[in-house]
């Protein structure tokens, strides 16, 4: 994207700007129209419009105007650009509500906008008696406002704070707000009310401030709007807005005053980054900005790296010149980088000992079980609050002055008094017992968690004692605060089981001492307690164990001997199985948890695969069929569902670009990854990094193989192109062609030839013995897209200027698009296939976070307008690329994710894992692998062709009936887009089908059990049947059988001799047909007059019995030789009707949700009703062994079950309902198809929890390459 330079005043205009003087704020306002005044926004606009000359001649400030990871204070407000709009429309929203719940991510900015943004302009307004009364609520909200009083009364006045009662905040203030005195009072970090917080306080709290907010709203009602001067406002992480969830007035509260932070524009980020910067008389170098503009992800959690990157390069500036430069942005390798090459200078300065010191430090600052209440449920790295008192350790406390100075961990204590080095005085609290109650530090920011490696290393590798160690901390203090009040109350909240094994287990093996410096005292004496409280006990079990043997003796009954011993060792494993259960449930729910969230991620299965094991591994429940079978649910969903498959993590800093060889071997098959580290690497597809091709200063940009994988284009910022030869490994140099960073090449399909594209709007063809053959200079702006079509006879241009060109081979310009809604960032040719229907197809991907899909006439050399566009992304799409085969597209995204569409422009698979912007992306060489290049300076690599689940996604509307052919060699699909589609069953992943087009909605399809017919029941009232050659992809026109009028055909079914084809439908009839030549043969009628309609048949020639199921809530059963009829009454409708292979059981299904089993050997006695489903059943299905049962539902969902009615799975991943479902008859696959216009194909072969327990690990260890200790563990045996 390019960045447009200010407009630069002319001398005398530039003279004026600097000498301009505002007395006062004020602000005109009309009908629509507002014109500001105030002196914030005039000197905003001057800055924005004021050349470099005249920012130069400003006195020069060499302090850094940056707050690196430090938030923004009332202070700074005259350094806090870009927030000016959201700002000013918060103030008019509190002017009219006097309340604001602000939400946002991580990072977004929320404290800086109100210390720095709102409570400053509420000072401006109000008057500089404002009381500012800002906190955070802690482990004791109340504690917290007491405290943020008592800069502003006395201590006798503000003690009513502390009381923890509903009322408290009510009381404070009509007590103690005089009339005119406004208040402001600041909640900030909220979310720590759920993470921290004693949960008695935290109800206590949230009590308190929804009355004080009904107090709010009563006194402005009963004054006509003019009530006491109050300002409320809450600040706190978006993704802790279910924790409301239990607080219905809370939550009531939220609804009527949340408001959440928005994205900053670019405009906005440019005032922020450069305005501070020109205040102090320092500018930034041409193109720097756009660099740093295009470098920064699009979300808002990235400000802190950003303050913290302009901090730091502010630092390494040379400012002698009043100019901060690239070459300084790229030393500290950007936004991404800073932040991370930082801390690890600042760690590495470290001896070894001290190392050890800082990561005992860092590890006591993060908690990953965000809510305590509920330690079970899915879990987050946030910053945790620590007292300093807890580092006792003297080496210990100075790592921590070490870490506060290097602005990394913020404390509390003040005044911050330097000793004579110069270093933060943290205090003595050993000797201070009422400083070691209030002195505390944390992280400077959450954003060290996200951008360290080194630290989420430490996270991962020991999450699971870290979690242990903040639990143990919480309770042991709430444990001491009991122990004062009731000490028997206490003792009753010691810990007890396996979780005080555990505890002491870790003590006993120094693994507290090694990650966190060893336990406080507070926690040894908690668990010595614990320990001598569950000693006790053994001693009192033993003492009666030794009465009962002497009294066995006294009275010689040995057989009551014999059974109280048993009694007691009962009693002596019952805590360890306890929690042992209580382990394996958590494991369960945190993978379900991680699989709402992510599906897609490794993550997500290696927390499956630990719930199964520990369950395996369990003596006590290893056989216990509840626990078997939510196990098999989440291990199962994990492994269907999971794409991840390998991670390349080779590069130090931002991978910029990725390109897969169009190799079919995938033993063959290469990846080269160009990064802003200065590398490109070359990997396999297992994740073995093979070679650093390239290595320089200059940060890569763009990679990209010729179409026969001979030749790999290297491009970089330096605006210079170098082929790579795969056969002798040399590097051949394009001629100096770009002025400016290279964006993208594309090769000739067929032709030694290229084209380049660059930030110097020129797009440049060159041969492959590095000769410049054409410059085209039509583009007015940067070109950052080039594609040739796949017969090379075009080459497709697009770039900043919201322009899109065609020119022809030979660079004469064919057609120009322009006007589009966005900067155009990718462009690809469909290589094939069919994209909506037959022909070419051209992607335009955007800024605005969409894609255009546009038919291309080769022949007109005309591109046209846009048949469908993708909308799912919410920012800028990086890369677009259809897959080999043309059947699917892929998009990256600045949003961090990478989606997979279908042919008619349906999002198939959202990739959601990196932690950060994709850069590209590519298919390998048979689209069943997608490699994505990250701005977290690695390559994920998503397996599209999973052996357990494939995604056919061929139709455009609701799929109606799926089924196999005999011989499981054919799939047939139809929908009502008018098709019928025949599908290769054999093919490991999506291909194009045969379509046979139907001319109308298509209800049933059926294929003979020859293989030789299909058979589509149609809405018009008829049968087609077509004759299949699906080996010479010959399509026959069908024979059109009349066959129930103007009602549509509900159903079809061929006879076990192929000869014969019945059908049923609306008139309430059933017929038989001839297949040879469609000849009506007989007809079942009934005369029910209730009777309008037949939803399903089932024949079973076996026993000459034909079922239908009606619509009048009964299913008829047909004797076929004598014609007698059975009827079986439901109470509901039954859509489903069908005949066990064996002949034994009749199954149906409806709008009851229920499927039941009907016994054919006992007179139709009702055997089982299975429930699960929560809507209406139209699927159904049983397998030929007779082992299995599987019903699709209106929940989205399918179900399988044994036939002595066991719920075996849930398939979930349909986005509707699931209206058809069948087995091939090998019982390999089931297909689903649902109103989601797809059908998904899953592997049922094996439905075993160790079946799926090792397809999970063979998915994991896939892979030989950086696998983590975890998998390690698990997989033991899927390892070489």
């Amino acid at each position: 994207m390019t960045e447009d330079p200010p407009p630069r005043p002319s001398g005398s205009e530039s003279s004026q700007s600097q000498h301009v003087q505002i007395g006062h704020d004020f602000r005109v306002e009309g009908t629509g129209h507002q014109v500001d005044f105030s002196q914030t926004h005039i000197e905003t606009q001057i800055i924005q419009q004021t050349s470099v000359e005249a920012v130069q001649s400003r006195p020069l400030i060499t302090t850094s105007p940056y707050k690196g990871l430090k938030k923004f204070e009332a202070t700074d407000h005259q350094r806090f650009f870009g927030r000016e709009s959201l700002v000013a429309d918060l103030l008019r929203y509190l002017a009219a509500h006097r309340c604001l719940i602000l939400l946002g991510a991580s990072g977004s900015g929320k404290s800086s906008l109100v210390r720095a943004g709102i409570i400053p302009k509420l000072e401006e307004e109000r008057g500089t008696n404002l009381i500012d009364l800002t906190f955070t609520p802690d482990e004791d909200p109340f504690d917290a406002f007491y405290a943020s009083l008592l800069g502003h009364f006395k201590q006798a006045d503000a003690r009513l704070a502390r009381q923890v009662d509903a009322n408290t905040l009510t009381q404070v203030v009509l007590q103690l707000q005089s009339p005119d005195t406004p208040w402001v009072i600041f909640v900030d970090q909220f979310e720590e009310l759920f993470s921290i917080t004693q949960p008695q306080k935290r109800e206590a709290f949230v009590a308190s401030l929804v009355n004080l907010q009904r107090l709010m709203i009563q006194e402005q009602h009963t004054t006509g709007g003019n009530g006491r001067s109050l300002y409320l406002i809450l600040a706190m992480r978006a993704d802790f807005l279910d924790q409301f969830a239990p607080y219905r007035d809370l939550g009531q509260l939220t609804e009527r005053y949340m408001r959440f932070i928005t994205n900053m524009t670019r405009e906005d980020l440019k005032r922020a980054i450069a305005n501070p910067a020109n205040l102090n008389g320092v500018a930034y170098q041409d193109g720097l900005l756009k660099e740093i503009l295009n470098d920064l992800q699009d979300q808002p959690g990235e400000l802190p790296l950003l303050q913290y990157m302009l901090d730091l390069l502010w630092k390494r500036a040379n400012l002698d010149n009043r100019l901060i430069c690239c070459d300084a942005y790229w030393t500290i390798e950007g936004v991404q980088g800073a932040l991370r090459q930082h801390v690890n200078e600042i760690y590495n300065q470290l001896p070894p000992a001290d190392q050890t010191h800082a990561r005992q430090i860092f590890l006591s600052l993060v908690d990953t079980s965000v809510n305590r209440d509920h330690p079970e449920g899915s879990s987050k790295a946030v910053s945790r609050r620590a007292y300093i008192s807890q580092f006792t350790d003297a080496e210990t406390r100075r790592v921590l002055r070490y870490l506060i100075d290097a602005n990394l961990l913020v404390s509390n204590w003040q005044p911050q008094e330097r000793d004579i080095q110069g270093q933060t005085a943290v205090p003595d609290v050993l000797a201070d017992g009422a400083l070691s109650r209030r002195a505390t530090v944390e992280l400077a920011h959450e954003t060290l968690i996200r951008s360290w490696p080194l630290l989420q290393n430490w996270l991962e590798e020991n999450q699971e004692i870290i979690n242990l160690r903040h639990r143990l901390s919480d309770e042991a203090r709430q444990w001491h605060e009991l122990a004062q009040k009731s000490p028997a109350q206490a003792t009753d909240e010691l810990w007890r089981g396996a979780k005080l094994e555990r505890v002491e287990e870790l003590r006993q093996e120094g693994r507290f001492e090694m990650l966190f410096g060893g336990l406080e005292a507070a926690e040894d004496e908690f668990v010595d307690a614990a320990l001598t409280e569950r000693d006790r006990q053994h001693h009192e079990q033993e003492k009666r164990r030794q009465q009962e043997l002497r009294l066995y003796r006294i009275t010689g009954i040995s057989s009551v001997l014999a059974s109280g011993v048993l009694v007691l060792l009962a009693i002596a494993v019952t805590l360890g199985w306890r929690a042992q259960l209580r382990e394996i449930e958590a494991l369960i729910t945190a993978a379900d948890a991680s699989f709402s969230d992510n599906r897609h991620s490794s993550n997500t299965l290696v927390t499956a695969l630990e719930a199964g094991d520990r369950l395996q591994k369990s003596f006590w429940f290893r056989n216990d069929s509840d626990l078997q079978a939510k196990t098999l649910q989440v291990v199962s969903q994990a492994v269907y569902w999971v794409k991840e498959q390998g991670v390349l993590s080779g590069h130090s800093y931002t991978v910029e670009s990725v390109a897969v060889s169009p190799d079919e071997s995938t033993i063959d098959q290469r990846i080269a990854t160009a990064g802003r580290d200065g590398t490109v690497r070359l990997w396999t597809l297992q994740g073995e990094e093979l070679q650093t091709l390239m290595k320089q200063e200059q940060h890569f940009s763009f990679v990209r193989f010729s179409p026969d994988g001979s030749r790999l284009a290297i491009a970089d910022y330096d605006g210079k192109v170098t082929l790579w030869s795969r056969q002798d490994d040399s590097l051949q140099p394009l001629g100096n062609g770009h002025q400016q960073a290279v964006r993208e090449v594309s090769f000739h399909p067929t032709e030694p030839r290229l084209a380049t594209v660059g930030d110097d709007g020129s797009v440049k063809i060159w041969d492959f013995n590095g000769q410049q053959l054409n410059s085209l200079d039509e583009h007015q702006a940067a070109v950052d897209a080039v594609a040739y079509s796949p017969d090379g006879r075009f080459l497709v241009t697009g770039g900043i200027d919201q322009t899109v060109i065609l020119w022809d081979s030979d660079g004469n310009r064919l057609q120009t698009i322009e006007n589009l809604p966005s900067a155009v960032l990718s462009l690809d040719f469909s290589q094939g296939g069919q994209w909506l229907t037959e022909g070419d197809w051209l992607a335009i991907a955007m800024d605005d976070g969409t894609v255009q899909i546009h038919p291309f006439d080769p022949d007109g050399a005309i591109i046209l307008e846009p048949a469908i566009t993708l909308s799912g992304h919410t920012a800028g799409v990086t890369a677009v690329q259809f897959s080999p085969n043309g059947t699917l597209i892929a998009t990256a995204s600045v949003d961090g994710t990478a989606k997979i569409w279908n042919r008619f422009g349906k999002e198939v698979y959202a990739l959601e894992g990196h932690d950060g912007r994709i850069n590209g992306l590519d298919f390998n060489a048979t689209g069943t692998m997608l490699a994505t290049a990250s701005n977290d300076n690695t390559v994920k690599l998503w397996n599209l062709n999973s052996p357990a689940q494939r995604i056919l996604s061929g139709h455009s509307s609701t799929i109606f009936s799926v089924n196999f052919s005999s011989d499981n060699t054919l799939l047939a699909t139809a929908s009502t887009d008018d098709r019928v589609l025949v599908w290769d069953a054999m093919t490991p992943y999506d291909t194009s089908p045969q379509v046979l087009q139907a001319g109308n909605d298509v209800y049933n399809v059926a294929i003979s059990p020859n293989s030789q017919y299909l058979a589509g029941a149609l809405e018009d009232g008829t049968v087609k049947l077509w004759s299949l050659d699906i080996d010479n992809n010959n399509q026959m026109e069908p024979l059109i059988i009349p066959a129930h009028g103007d009602k549509a055909v509900s159903d079809v079914q061929f006879s076990d001799d192929s000869q014969t084809l019945i059908s049923s439908g609306y008139d309430a009839a059933v017929r038989f047909w001839r297949v040879a030549d469609g000849t009506l043969q007989d007809t079942l009628q009934n005369d029910d007059q209730n009777l309008t309609g037949i939803y399903a048949l089932s024949w079973h020639q076996d026993i000459n019995l034909l079922a239908t199921a009606n619509d009048n809530t009964t299913v008829n059963i047909w004797q076929l030789e004598t014609q007698q009829l059975q009827l079986i009454a439901h109470e509901q409708s039954v859509y489903q009707a069908l005949f066990s292979p064996d002949g034994q059981t009749l199954v149906t299904a409806g709008e009851d949700a229920t499927v039941k089993l009907w016994d054919l050997k006992d007179e139709l006695q009702q055997e089982q009703k299975l429930r699960g489903h929560g809507a209406g059943i139209w699927g159904l299905d049983i397998s030929a062994d007779n082992q299995l049962i599987a019903s699709g539902s209106d929940d989205a969902t399918a179900i399988i079950w044994t036939m002595k009615g066991k719920h075996l799975l849930q398939l979930m991943g349909h986005q509707e309902a699931v209206n058809t479902v069948s087995f091939s008859s090998d019982r390999r696959w089931l297909a689903t198809g649902s109103a989601d216009d797809t059908v998904i194909l899953w592997n049922v072969e094996d439905l075993s929890l160790q079946a799926f327990l090792q397809q999970g690990c063979d998915w994991l260890t896939h892979s030989q390459h950086n696998l983590n200790h975890k998998v390690q563990q698990l997989c033991p045996t899927s390892l070489p």
